[in-house]
């Protein structure tokens, strides 16, 4: 197996002390057993025939064009036609080796990387790929393979060794205990030079963490938990300076010597990063420029015309060559000429035809590191055999997740300060406005306005906080989705769950304060009524927030639309214009808004068993009971019951929406 490392202490005569990534070799040995993988594979070959990549945007589904935030008639203009972006692309490469794609942007390089890993949408996609011989789907591929997106995401708030033991709980076999795990974390920390960041928080935009390189180095090491056969990664070095860059790409290259494949893209390397590559591919317009011995891509070049100058990084100079000019349709005609003689004369020397010629001397195909199927004499290894990996069971994994959420949102002390006060600060508002209401006639109205104020400022602040929320949490639950470590269940229970801990201590700082400072009534159960009612209408603006960011492509879509339903849900509640004044037509509208069920429920709730005093005897209306005010005001058509049934029947249906929304539309990180 891989990254194998020996002691040099002498054995005893029933133990090994061969140690993997920190465990013994015998602890190994059974859950690989379990896997059917056996830690003496030979070489792995990685094999791609005749690789050819269309996307018809023509063909996209609702879900994907809504996400694309495409309009009608940009369904049926020209950007929609069928276009080709990876051409007869063929290559082989075994373990122990580097490869590394380059080329200009747009070149397919990502393309490639997720059709080899099985991301793409394979229905455009023809030819073959194949591992030792043979084809593999998308489960065998995650069992087998890692990928390592080009953006790092991660909940900011936790350390490296928190993030790294989630994931492991996750990814990991069943057969892994906990002091498996550990182990198995800490030795990737060491391994990958993490150590002295272990214990610190990993960090984000708002939040000071680790660096880039570090934080590059996590996503990495979360990807090799499952020790993978191959590791693909998308633009590693993106965002790096030279020198952090370079280390990275160094601890790639070991990687690759301890019997993995490598394979990752890369746009323009400096010249010593160059040199840690074993195979080189250049992609221009989804064709193959060159691909080879990194070593002899300098000879190749110069015997079909064009050496490197003196001085010059060969990278730079060899993309800069395969890529278009399209500054002018002159300079544009000019390197398509130039482009469409290294494509042919890539396929004039491909690797499953001939041998390449360099001054002369014949360059044999094995000794440049290619081992097509073709020249293996066997493919009945242990290794061609899918992994089986049994994981944790959905309920552990809805477990973990919840773990992990709510330590997050612990952790973010600024988070929680923020939405502390807001809460506080609303209930003190409202309670010195309605400071010590009277059981008067301007009490009776001054109660109204309280009851609907209590359900339509706070819900209204927090929906912009809970979509924000979720929008960061997206780019993690998209790549984890990916990766395949759990389905949409677990992560929508456990979002759901997580989040009600500190919604119940949000609304018990928003409830009690203006409860008492606004001389409601002096009863505890009255008091937990009032709180409950709404508990259940703040719970329902904050799950209307989460089912509108599930469904639209991007945060202002999202705060718009919630805002939109959310203020025509207020405007009929009932308080500003009254129910019995409702055009006809639109009075079923109202029995739609859960806020008016609120409103209703809080106004059912606190008004009866009150007496009002008149005052004014010259009045020509004066109301003395609370019974009579619900009616004055036009909310005494259902009683509290009712309401708490509707508001309950709200919430379950937006929470089935978010869940379908999870479930069906492509949760791609928002802007």
């Amino acid at each position: 197996m891989d990254s194998i490392k020996t002691q040099n202490d002498q054995p005893s005569n029933d133990q090994s002390t061969t140690v993997v990534h920190g465990l013994t070799s015998n602890r190994w040995k059974k859950i690989m057993t379990s896997m059917k993988r056996n830690i003496s594979d030979p070489p792995l070959t990685l094999e791609a025939h005749n690789i050819n990549y269309h996307i018809d945007p023509s063909k996209n589904t609702w879900t994907q064009r809504f996400v694309n935030v495409e309009m009608p008639w940009e369904w049926t203009t020209e950007t929609n036609v069928r276009r080709k972006v990876l051409n007869d692309i063929s290559f082989s490469v075994t373990s122990a080796h580097l490869l590394a794609i380059l080329g200009g942007s747009g070149s397919g390089k990502t393309s490639l990387l997720n059709v080899l890993s099985q991301r793409a949408d394979m229905s455009g996609v023809s030819g073959s790929v194949l591992i030792d011989g043979s084809k593999r789907d998308l489960e065998y591929m995650r069992d087998f393979s890692a990928y390592v997106m080009q953006d790092d995401f991660f909940m900011p708030q936790l350390t490296v060794t928190e993030s790294l033991t989630f994931i492991a709980k996750l990814k990991l076999p069943s057969e892994f205990d906990k002091n498996d795990i550990k182990e198995q974390v800490n030795s990737l920390i060491t391994e990958l030079g993490l150590a002295h960041v272990a214990n610190s928080k990993i960090g984000g935009e708002k939040v000071r963490g680790i660096s880039g390189g570090e934080r590059r180095r996590v996503s990495i090491a979360m990807q090799l938990l499952l020790d993978p056969k191959i590791l693909f990664l998308d633009e590693p070095t993106s965002g790096l300076d030279s020198f952090t860059a370079y280390n990275l790409v160094e601890m790639l290259a070991k990687l690759a010597q301890k019997d993995k494949l490598v394979v990752m893209t890369i746009h323009q390397p400096r010249s010593n990063i160059f040199e840690l590559f074993d195979q080189v591919m250049i992609l221009t317009e989804g064709n193959i420029a060159y691909y080879g011995d990194a070593k002899r891509m300098s000879p190749y070049f110069e015997s079909i015309g064009y050496k490197c100058p003196d001085h010059t990084n060969p990278c730079d100079f060899y993309v800069d060559i395969a890529s278009l000019d399209r500054k002018s349709p002159r300079t544009e005609a000019e390197s398509r000429k130039r482009v469409d003689k290294l494509i042919d004369a890539h396929r004039r020397n491909n690797v499953y035809a001939r041998a390449y010629i360099f001054d002369g001397t014949e360059y044999d195909d094995i000794e440049a590191g290619f081992t097509p199927s073709s020249l293996v004499s066997s493919h009945d290894s242990a290794s061609s055999k899918p992994p089986v990996v049994k994981h944790i069971s959905t309920i552990q994994k809805f477990s973990v997740l919840t773990r992990r959420a709510i330590l997050n949102h612990v952790e973010d002390y600024g988070f929680l300060l923020v939405q502390s006060l807001e809460a506080l600060m609303m209930s003190l508002l409202l309670g010195v406005i309605f400071w010590q209401l009277q059981c008067d006639q301007d009490g009776v109205k001054d109660r109204f306005g309280l009851m609907f104020l209590i359900g339509g400022l706070y819900p209204y602040m927090i929906i912009s906080d809970v979509i924000g929320d979720y929008c960061k949490e997206v780019p993690i639950f998209y790549r984890e989705i990916q990766d395949g470590l759990y389905t949409v269940g677990p992560y929508f229970f456990s979002k759901i769950l997580s989040e009600l801990p500190e919604h119940s201590a949000f609304m018990i700082l928003y409830s009690i304060p203006m409860y008492w400072m606004a001389n409601l009534q002096a009863d505890a159960s009255l008091f937990f009524r009032v709180f409950g009612v709404t508990y259940m209408l703040v719970y329902c603006s904050r799950i209307l927030s989460l089912f509108t960011a599930a469904l639209m492509p991007s945060y202002q879509s999202a705060i718009f639309v919630t805002q939109a339903i959310y203020i025509s849900c207020l405007l009929s509640s009932g308080y500003l214009v009254n129910m019995d004044n409702i055009m006809a037509g639109m009075k079923w509208f109202t029995n739609l808004s859960f806020t008016r069920w609120g409103y209703l429920g809080l106004c059912q709730t606190e008004m009866p068993g009150l007496n009002f005093t008149c005052t004014n005897l010259s009045s020509i209306t004066c109301i003395s009971t609370g019974e009579e005010a619900l009616k004055s005001y036009s909310v005494d058509d259902y009683s509290v019951d009712i309401a708490v049934v509707a508001m309950w029947g709200w919430i379950f249906a937006f929470l089935m929406l978010f869940y379908i929304c999870l479930k069906f539309i492509p949760q791609k990180p928002r802007d």
